[in-house]
């Protein structure tokens, strides 16, 4: 650093300043353009470790998940790296499989390595251990609050919902099922759909509102009895993209044309969506952005900030498999 600071002309403190990112508003342009040219000729790297031992940090946080098998995941893990990488911090991933106890055994393990944090999508149950364990480190929780003194990254999935309801009655549709799903954000999503159709006026019929599996399979089956009720729904919301890839076969196999005379929306924007054979409309949850402002969070509750929890608002996608009623179904 008293290399680069000899060749910018500059101080030792500046470049420490450019390095570290603080204090932007103390380092001209002109000046960060320089010492990051030098930089990158003299080929310099901090040291990490120094670092870390000069600070009382690891640079390590952990996130603690209970998949990455999915690509929803995948991509909030990926806005975690991008962050953590441009920051100097490295990522350990630890997977709970949704099971209790290993998440129990993960957050004792966690408490030996040093994090400086954790970024925590909680499971659907958990021991009490974990919340005890949870509270000894400067956590940030993603996706749930579990926890209520501990800030949490959401998104809001009452609105997504809501919204997508919206767009199938802005549409003309009045017979408008749902697929959801028995979960936290499955009951979320109804709220969502029935604020949506008390505002229409409108009361689905019996048989319309069904908790699906959130397995392919497990929608399939499900949407088969949807489609055949004797006054089967024009448009059906969803409580996943993977759900309505299971409607979709289902509706094909019952000679049921989509979206003619059936609109389908799913919820996530997952890759697979866009590139079906009816590329599917549906509520798009910022997962990169989830990821990139769950780190930047942690990272500010680490420097000892008070944090408030953070919702974000997802978007609709319209595509190919929603469109106005052409016919009455049945």
């Amino acid at each position: 650093m008293k290399d680069i600071a000899r060749r910018a002309g500059v101080s030792v403190v500046t470049v420490s300043r450019v390095l570290n990112g603080k204090y932007p508003n103390k380092v001209s342009d002109e000046t960060r353009r320089r010492v990051l040219q030098i930089v990158e000729e003299l080929g310099y790297r901090p040291n990490i470790s120094a670092r870390a031992l000069r600070e009382r940090r690891t640079y390590q946080i952990a996130l603690v998940t209970p998949s990455i098998d999915v690509s929803f995941i995948a991509e909030v893990v990926q806005g975690i790296q991008d962050v953590a990488m441009d920051l100097g911090y490295s990522c350990l991933v630890y997977v709970t499989k949704s099971q209790p106890a290993l998440e129990c055994w993960i957050f004792r393990a966690i408490a030996g390595k040093n994090v400086d944090g954790v970024i925590w999508l909680p499971g659907p149950t958990r021991e009490k251990e974990v919340d005890r364990a949870a509270r000894a480190l400067p956590l940030v929780q993603i996706l749930y609050k579990e926890l209520d003194d501990v800030p949490a990254v959401l998104v809001d999935q009452v609105q997504g919902a809501y919204a997508a309801t919206w767009h199938l009655l802005s549409l003309g549709h009045r017979r408008i099922g749902n697929l959801a799903g028995n979960d936290r954000h499955g009951r979320q999503r109804l709220a969502g759909y029935y604020k949506a159709l008390e505002e229409a006026g409108i009361a689905p019929e019996e048989g319309w509102v069904r908790f699906v599996p959130t397995s392919w399979d497990g929608a399939r089956a499900e949407a088969q009895g949807l489609l055949s009720l004797p006054n089967r729904p024009t448009a059906v919301l969803c409580y996943s993209d993977v759900v309505a890839s299971g409607v979709l076969r289902s509706a094909r196999e019952n000679r049921i044309v989509v979206p003619d005379e059936l609109s389908v929306i799913g919820f996530d924007d997952v890759d697979f969506s866009r590139y079906l054979d009816i590329p599917l409309t549906t509520v798009a949850q910022p997962k990169h952005e989830l990821g990139e402002l769950a780190i930047t969070t942690l990272l500010r509750r680490i420097e000892g900030e008070a944090i408030e929890d953070r919702v974000l608002i997802p978007r609709l996608v319209v595509r190919a498999s929603t469109i106005s009623p052409h016919r009455e179904a049945g």
